[in-house]
């Protein structure tokens, strides 16, 4: 049994204990915490857009190396030929399948340029990332900017059935 009985030679004890974080400390930790996660954030989204345009210049190599392959093992297929359209997309999709094509009979060395199973939808959103046709190559339009062409997706919804060319299929770029 406790006594709480005070003796001669000793003080009543109080035994409430004092513990836990102030207000002001709490107030200091979470704004430290804060601001060190705006910074982390802020670092990451800058990282998050640095590399979603080098994935798009990367997809540009690939579609412009192919046309490079295409222009040194063709003479008489000049992709050169097929004029730019300004506003449309056909010309990019017919480009496209152009570097995709493996002719059944005396294939051109090294064709298809293109993987057969790449199929980009095209776009005019100035949200997206685009590929347009410039006349000998293409060129990255990047969100924000007017155009129309290839839309470049991360995703991998761009891989899809390959193109089936009608029986005797010809280029008609010029």
């Amino acid at each position: 049994m406790l006594n709480l009985a005070a003796t001669p030679n000793s003080k009543p004890r109080r035994h409430s204990v004092l513990a836990g974080f102030s207000l002001t400390e709490m107030v200091v930790t979470i704004t430290t915490i804060g601001v060190m996660a705006s910074i982390v954030v802020s670092q990451i989204g800058g990282t998050h857009q640095i590399a979603t345009e080098q994935l798009a210049k990367d997809k540009l190599k690939m579609v412009n190396d192919a046309v490079y392959k295409h222009q040194m093992a063709n003479t008489r297929d000049n992709l050169e030929s097929l004029t730019p359209s300004r506003g449309a997309s056909w010309d990019e999709l017919k480009v496209l399948q152009q570097l995709q094509y493996r002719a059944p009979t005396n294939p051109a060395p090294g064709s298809p340029f293109l993987d057969p199973t790449y199929r980009p939808p095209m776009s005019s959103s100035t949200r997206d990332y685009r590929m347009e046709w410039t006349g000998g190559l293409f060129k990255l339009i990047s969100p924000g900017q007017v155009g129309s062409g290839a839309k470049v997706v991360f995703d991998g919804s761009d891989i899809g059935t390959p193109y089936v060319f009608p029986p005797g299929y010809k280029w008609s770029g010029r």
